[in-house]
């Protein structure tokens, strides 16, 4: 990754702690052309198992992270949604994920494949579809508020999460099929993909997920949804009120 000539750093969202099974580790992961200006290559230290990613605000050290989950939860809008060119993942036994986008120019669409390169094997490869309601669904968009916790819808096509976050309803979709089943029918990843996922042990940790929730208003009606106040405030704030009292 580029290195910052500041000392003031950024500090992403999201942690990157990786449990690896005894089958596969990530040894190094890399994106060119990302935002149509940075390629970044982070290098992991497999021996002492820490690797802190540091840089200025605007870099993609976020990004990247979400890269990484969004490809391990199969939440392929992800790329979609974020200018770039290649993102690939290496593993501690010559094996390889790269992600690529490809432009239609004549549909306007962004497409991506999904290429497993292994020693000794031929590459493979393949290409999720955008996932989208089916038409005989049984229920209106406008419920998704009611299945989905803390989800606003702020335009016809488009909600925020209570993690700031725009969503339009692919990356709805890919986040919270799980709250959505059997109503969606998720599209189907082929055997090799399955077994590559399974053999990664991996969790990332949203910092914004550490939120006490707390109820206000909405301007658009009367239905309470929940506003955030971090655990660590709430926390010290709960300790300083009981010290207070106990010197009273």
């Amino acid at each position: 990754m580029r290195r910052a000539q500041d000392s003031r750093v950024g500090i992403a969202h999201l942690a990157l702690p990786v449990w690896t099974s005894k089958i596969m580790r990530i040894q190094q992961i890399s994106v060119s052309g990302l935002f149509g200006i940075f390629d970044h290559v982070i290098p992991l230290n497999m021996d002492d198992q820490v690797t802190i990613i540091h840089g200025p605000n605007g870099f993609g050290k976020t990004v990247i992270l979400r890269m990484i989950d969004g490809f391990f939860k199969s939440q392929y809008s992800v790329f979609r949604n974020i200018p770039f060119s290649k993102f690939r993942v290496e593993f501690d036994n010559s094996s390889s994920v790269e992600i690529a986008k490809n432009y239609n120019n004549t549909e306007n669409q962004q497409n991506i494949t999904i290429y497993f390169s292994e020693k000794d094997s031929q590459t493979v490869s393949f290409s999720p579809k955008s996932r989208k309601f089916p038409s005989n669904i049984d229920f209106q968009v406008e419920i998704l508020e009611d299945i989905i916790p803390m989800l606003l819808r702020v335009s016809p096509t488009k909600w925020t999460y209570i993690t700031g976050e725009n969503l339009f309803l692919e990356d709805v979709i890919d986040r919270f099929g799980d709250f959505l089943a059997p109503k969606i029918t998720l599209q189907k990843e082929p055997e090799w993909l399955n077994n590559l996922k399974s053999n990664i042990h991996i969790r990332l940790i949203e910092s914004q997920r550490l939120l006490n929730l707390v109820p206000s208003r909405s301007l658009r009606s009367d239905n309470a949804i929940p506003s955030s106040l971090p655990t660590v405030s709430a926390y010290s704030n709960e300790l300083t009120e009981i010290i207070q009292e106990k010197f009273t």
